[in-house]
Order: structure tokens, then sequence, then C-alpha cells
């Protein structure tokens, strides 16, 4: 009677480290699933950083490039520019000397019309910071409108069907549309 009171002990014990024994089997498998998973998106998440670092790299080569060129644009242009003040200043000394005109007068009609070009490349300055300033204020709202959409659930491809495009902003900052500096 002992043997068959620890008997069925022993049966009790092997039935309790069997169920023991498939639920920790189960928390294995899900354990080695979830791994498995994790480690799918780490490849993923690399394999993102990646290709983003190389886009940034492209991108900023790209920049270097462009500016690169707009600066030797920009040099020829003030070269020539120098040249044409140069050659213009001569054809008025030209016109000056064969005119017999009084150097006192030419002089001040220099004079005004500098300070005519001065006035006018001011206006020029002022409108393109306006211009500058609303290019920014309608990029700002779109970017915000186009973040609304997608947080109202309307799918990015079909905000971004929409056709609205950013202007080009060179010079402003990234703060909001108020904050540009001339």
């Amino acid at each position: 009677r002992g043997e068959l009171k620890d008997r069925d002990k022993d049966k009790l014990s092997l039935t309790n480290a069997k169920a023991r024994l498939h639920v920790i089997e189960n928390q294995l498998e899900g354990l080695k699933q979830k791994h498995k998973e994790l480690g799918a998106q780490h490849l993923a998440v690399e394999k993102e950083r990646d290709d983003l670092y190389h886009t940034f790299e492209a991108a900023i080569k790209e920049v270097q490039q462009k500016t690169d060129f707009s600066n030797i644009v920009l040099e020829q242009k003030i070269q020539q520019a120098s040249r044409d003040v140069d050659e213009a200043d001569a054809q008025a000394e030209q016109i000056t000397a064969a005119a017999n005109l009084d150097p006192m007068q030419m002089e001040q009609i220099r004079d005004s019309i500098t300070d005519a070009l001065r006035s006018r490349n001011g206006m020029i300055k002022d409108l393109e910071y306006g211009l500058l300033r609303l290019k920014k204020g309608f990029n700002d709202a779109l970017r915000t409108y186009s973040e609304q959409m997608v947080e109202f659930g309307i799918p990015q491809e079909e905000v971004d069907a929409l056709g609205f495009q950013e202007f080009s902003q060179k010079g402003a900052s990234i703060g909001p549309a108020g904050l540009v500096v001339k």
C-alpha cells in the first residue's frame, strides 16, 4: 500500500512535470518566434539606415556639385559685370570729352543715376524679401495641411496626388514664415 501511494505521487509529479515542460516548451517556441521577428526587423532597420545614409551622401554630393557650378557661374557674371561697368565708364568719359560737356555736370548726372539705381535695387530687395516670405508661408501651410490630412486618415499617396508642390526657398530659414530675416 505504501508503494502504491508513492507510485500515485510519482505519477502526479510526472504529470505536473510534463505539464510544466509543455508550458515551458510553448514559451520557448514563442520566444524563438519573437527572436526571429526581431532579427528580421533589425535587418530591415539596418537596411533602411544604410539606404538613408547612401541617399544622404548622394544628396550632399549633388548639392556640392550644384553649389560649385553656381559659384563658377556667379564668378563669371561678376567678372562680366565688372568689364561692363569699366566699358560704360570709358564710354561716358569719351562722350563727355567729345561733347565738351562740363565734367561737374556729368558728375552730378552720374550721382543722380547712381542714387536712382540704389533706390531701385532697394525696392527689388524688398520685393524679393516679400516674395520669399509669401513662399515660406505657402510652404508652411502646405506642410501643415498635408500632415493634418494624413492624421485624419487620408493616405499620403492621395495627399501627394493632389499635385501641390512647395516653392523653392533659397535663403529662407526653417522657422515659421513670420521669422524670415532680411
